[in-house]
């Protein structure tokens, strides 16, 4: 599950967030918008760019039957990639 986190950042500040995911999430894979969504039906159907999310886990759990885990990190997207500028471009959170 690191090493997944760890390959969702490293292609999303190479390429894009879009991608990132897009190459990581099984079909089954669920990721929250509004609600519960397939995560490579979202990917799909949002529009290709070149927004960056920049994150590094800092806390891992895994359930002892490893069916479930969860991470948590700082985060920073930025709209318009690794050069964006523009403040309004930018969020920072934690998930």
């Amino acid at each position: 599950m690191i090493n997944a986190e760890k390959r969702i950042a490293k292609i999303s500040k190479e390429k894009s967030a879009n991608e990132a995911f897009s190459n990581s999430l099984s079909d089954n894979d669920v990721i929250l918008q509004a609600g519960p969504v397939l995560g490579q039906k979202f990917c799909h159907e949002a529009e290709a760019g070149t927004d960056m999310l920049s994150r590094e886990a800092v806390f891992a759990d895994i359930c002892s039957s490893g069916e479930l885990g969860n991470t948590t990190s700082p985060w920073e997207f930025r709209a318009n990639g690794i050069g964006e500028k523009a403040a309004g471009g930018r969020h920072y959170g934690e998930y």
